[in-house]
């Protein structure tokens, strides 16, 4: 596999059985990265203009939350062993 796209969903399980061992996190992990992406989309939503989240920093604080979270999951379910 020459790229990943996080946007495929076999790309995220071919990330998922990368990162991790155990079956039950890989499907946890390959969702996450799921929501992951959907999160980097929303963060990067160009549909009202450059930088349209300049103008709504409640929704660009609620976004950085859940991103931050996201991050701490993914590490958490990472076997780096």
């Amino acid at each position: 596999m020459s790229s990943i796209e996080l946007s495929r969903v076999a790309h995220r399980q071919f990330m998922a059985e990368s990162l991790t061992k155990k079956a039950e996190d890989r499907d946890k992990l390959s969702s996450l990265l799921g929501n992951m992406y959907n999160t980097y989309s929303n963060l990067s939503e160009t549909n009202f203009g450059k930088n349209p989240l300049s103008k709504d920093i409640g929704k660009l604080n609620m976004l950085f939350a859940g991103w931050v979270i996201q991050l701490s999951e993914l590490v958490d379910l990472v076997d780096l062993s």
